[in-house]
């Protein structure tokens, strides 16, 4: 996967707030997977966007979860160039998250009062900020401090 410096183009304009964000800085991504935009959403951390390499279907493609204003979306291309929605959840639904790896690939898994729910698939290569964006819903959920300026190193 490319190195992403700015938010996507399928998913301005998707995102609240997202629209004047065309060629905005990333502010300290780790690797090329996980990108930490630097307009923050409305409850002050930074929008963080993981660009996987497999597709809920387990085929290799391109796939966006959201990390931003107490909400974790998942993404995937459109037919018109834009993202499309495909799961929304609230930080307040989701109990615990989970980066668990699989044969060949790996899945991030949240447990919701409902029961669990596959949010999105990574390739081993991803699996280092998949843990990471585990580690940061975990924290959201449990009202703790997400440290940013810390990268974190494989």
């Amino acid at each position: 996967m490319p190195i992403l410096e700015t938010l996507p183009p399928e998913l301005e304009g998707v995102l609240p707030g997202a629209a004047g964000a065309n060629g905005a800085p990333v502010a300290g991504a780790p690797s090329a997977a996980l990108v930490e935009v630097g307009q923050a959403s409305s409850n002050g951390h930074p929008r963080t966007v993981f660009a996987t390499d497999v597709t809920a279907l387990g085929r290799y493609g391109t796939e966006w979860l959201v990390l931003h204003d107490g909400r974790v979306q998942v993404f995937e291309p459109g037919d018109n160039g834009q993202a499309k929605l495909r799961c929304d959840l609230t930080i307040d639904e989701i109990r615990e998250a989970r980066a668990e790896p699989l044969v060949g690939n790996g899945v991030l898994r949240v447990r919701t009062t409902d029961g669990y729910v596959d949010l999105i698939r990574y390739s081993q290569a991803t699996a280092g900020e998949a843990n990471m964006v585990a580690r940061r819903v975990n924290a959201l959920v449990n009202h703790q401090e997400i440290r940013y300026d810390q990268v974190e190193r494989r």
